[in-house]
């Protein structure tokens, strides 16, 4: 049996390295992304059975953090439940250029998708309201997938909270990061 060389091995190892975001200090680097990118992996999702958090105490208490986990698979599956969930996501553009993207979240009937656009001091930038239980003319996008537009300025830092409720049907949690481009080809 041959075996592989040594410089062989590192040169595979360097090259399939270079393809993974850029993620030494836990942040997503959204300038990485050349079409689309899953992102639940690098997310935590904190449950909220009894919906009694706020943004406010998901974002400052470690106590409610430490009741989250980072799903393993690109779009988390819930199953049936009447329980709320929080998505945390840091997110970072560390191009010298404006990144823009659409987000794709929650599975389609999912009852309340509340996204928060937070810049890196917690401070609160924009936010959208939608879900099933809202009039389709409310969607920030016209398509039957909850849809945001995303823009991130140069060398900029982000973070996104999404909170989902469903009245007990299956919740999954995809939050599938596009390239405008992408997703209109994908469309």
């Amino acid at each position: 049996m041959k075996q592989c060389p040594f410089w062989l091995l590192m040169v595979l190892f360097v090259f399939g390295l270079s393809k993974l975001p850029a993620q030494s200090d836990g942040i997503f680097d959204v300038s990485t992304v050349s079409s689309s990118e899953h992102l639940a992996p690098y997310s935590l999702i904190i449950p909220d059975s009894e919906h009694s958090y706020s943004l406010a105490s998901v974002l400052a208490n470690d106590s409610i953090k430490s009741t989250g986990f980072t799903p393993e698979n690109q779009i988390p599956y819930l199953d049936f439940t009447r329980s709320s969930y929080w998505m945390i996501l840091d997110l970072k553009n560390r191009s010298s250029l404006e990144q823009s993207f659409y987000v794709e979240l929650a599975r389609p009937l999912t009852n309340q998708v509340n996204l928060y656009i937070l810049d890196e001091s917690n401070q609160l930038i924009e936010s959208f309201e939608t879900g099933d239980d809202f009039k389709f003319s409310r969607r920030a996008y016209q398509d039957r997938r909850f849809i945001f537009p995303l823009n991130f300025a140069p060398n900029s830092q982000y973070k996104l909270v999404v909170k989902t409720t469903s009245d007990g049907e299956i919740l999954k949690l995809p939050i599938h990061l596009w390239r405008i481009d992408a997703f209109t080809q994908f469309s």
